[in-house]
């Protein structure tokens, strides 16, 4: 584990899918999440 610097405000993910016939997922949508400052 590491802490995110205090300068970060949010996190892109950016993930990878497959089907249940394991064929790659295409435009899958990132997901953008915004920390909290505190």
């Amino acid at each position: 584990k590491s802490k995110i610097p205090s300068h970060v405000h949010s996190l892109v993910l950016d993930f990878m899918c497959e089907d249940l016939e394991g064929n790659d997922v295409e435009d899958v949508p990132f997901i953008k999440y915004k920390l909290q400052k505190s």
